[in-house]
């Protein structure tokens, strides 16, 4: 019960203070998690990853389980780690003219951070087995005006995926530490004899695509998914002819960017 002053200025802001109580300013707080991944995807295919971060997290604190609120916040995390990778190799950003450069360590610390986050999603999504259906999602990595690769990812993200952009992810940690930190080098060295062991950042990349590849092969994908095994010649398991498929455009238009159609998966023995 609100007791209100008799006063008229004091009844005023007493009143005022009711009605806020009552109706609350309208935006993204008012929304149930439904509406909140809905727009976190709208954003998306937008390429507004940061704000899509935002409602993705604020979903999850409605519910923690919602896969697609799982997945969104994965895409977008990678989406700006993407951004910042680009930004440190000279990608049209004043950080950095290339390897070598002297970097700030307050970006480099926001790069690792941002890597830490990725990987914290990534888990989320395999855990949960997640997946999520986008219209698009824009990448571009590189300088904006000539990027080393730029288009549209169309469809279904799965599984596969997750592992695939967990994969990625610990290159590009690789990749920092040799170019701007000289902390790791190419390999460790052993006694005469052993293997080379793997940098950890390495390992567990090579971890994940040897996960990535086991995932994607257990059955042929469906037709909307962003990394797909085609099964070619229909015999049910990968085989010589089978194709992968990278459903990666060209902003606008059905022309795919990798286009692995006429490529065998495998070797011949």
């Amino acid at each position: 019960m609100v007791f209100c002053p008799k006063r008229r200025l004091q009844a005023l802001l007493a009143g005022s203070f009711c009605c806020l109580l009552l109706f609350p300013p309208l935006g993204y707080g008012d929304s149930g998690e439904e509406e909140l991944v809905e727009e976190c995807k709208r954003l998306l295919s937008e390429g507004e990853a940061e704000e899509a971060e935002r409602l993705c997290q604020e979903a999850l604190t409605v519910d923690p389980e919602n896969c697609e609120a799982r997945y969104g916040l994965l895409l977008a995390r990678a989406r700006i780690l993407e951004e910042l990778y680009s930004l440190l190799f000279g990608g049209g950003g004043s950080v950095s003219t290339g390897p070598g450069e002297p970097v700030g360590p307050r970006f480099l610390l926001e790069f690792f951070q941002g890597s830490r986050e990725v990987d914290e999603a990534v888990t989320l999504v395999v855990e949960g087995e997640c997946s999520l259906s986008l219209d698009k999602l824009p990448v571009s990595i590189g300088a904006e005006e000539e990027p080393y690769l730029a288009g549209e990812l169309r469809g279904t993200w799965r599984v596969p995926e997750a592992l695939l952009i967990g994969a990625l992810t610990d290159q590009a940690k690789y990749l920092v530490k040799v170019s701007f930190l000289d902390l790791t080098p190419p390999v460790l060295p052993l006694p005469e004899r052993e293997p080379p062991l793997l940098p950890p950042d390495l390992a567990l990349s090579l971890e994940r695509f040897t996960q990535f590849f086991a995932r994607l092969l257990v059955e042929p994908g469906p037709e909307d998914g962003i990394v797909t095994w085609r099964d070619a010649d229909g015999n049910g398991v990968p085989s010589l002819h089978d194709r992968l498929v990278i459903n990666l455009f060209k902003p606008g238009t059905d022309e795919r960017v990798i286009d692995l159609s006429n490529a065998d998966l495998f070797f011949p023995e």
